[in-house]
């Protein structure tokens, strides 16, 4: 989003409050848990953090933000405002839609297949974040990063992508 100047980014949030989210990218500017930062450091990260325009949507200011068709189409207003860089969708496995599916991997490939088509329609990157919590544990310790066999919801989501990237957090 930094390196796109004029663009805005959308958040997407089915889990975490907009004032959790602010606070952890004002700490990710600082490089510093934002509780542990000085005024001076938080005022500086704020103001870094003020540099991209972003907009935030969480349940309690938004309770349709669960729902692909509101986010799809919130996206593409906003696109038609200004030109976006970077919407996330944290996280996937909460994205709720109206079509009903036998399987809950057909709705989340789906899903993923919107936000594909979506990224493309608005030639933005769209991160569509998911828990992976299936398969590290028969793995050795030095090979706990996720694959996307791993996910229980999501099989056949990562056709979707043009990058997955499973990150491990011991």
């Amino acid at each position: 989003a930094r390196s796109q100047p004029g663009t805005e980014s959308l958040f997407f949030s089915i889990e975490m409050q907009y004032r959790h989210i602010w606070s952890r990218h004002v700490g990710i500017c600082a490089r510093k848990q934002f509780d542990k930062l000085t005024k001076d450091e938080r005022l500086t990260a704020v103001a870094k953090s003020l540099a991209v325009s972003m907009k935030i949507f969480d349940t309690e200011m938004c309770p349709q933000v669960s729902d692909i068709d509101f986010i799809l189409n919130t996206a593409r207003l906003k696109a038609m405002e200004k030109p976006i860089s970077v919407i996330v969708v944290d996280y996937l496995g909460l994205v709720q839609n109206k079509t009903h599916f036998e399987r809950n991997d057909l709705k989340q490939s789906y899903i993923t297949s919107k936000l594909a088509q979506l990224a493309i329609e608005l030639n933005c990157t769209v991160i569509a974040l998911s828990q992976i919590n299936r398969g590290a544990a028969n793995r050795g310790v030095e090979d706990r990063c996720p694959w996307p066999h791993d996910a229980a919801d999501s099989s056949g989501g990562h056709r979707s992508a043009s990058l997955w990237l499973g990150v491990d957090r011991p």
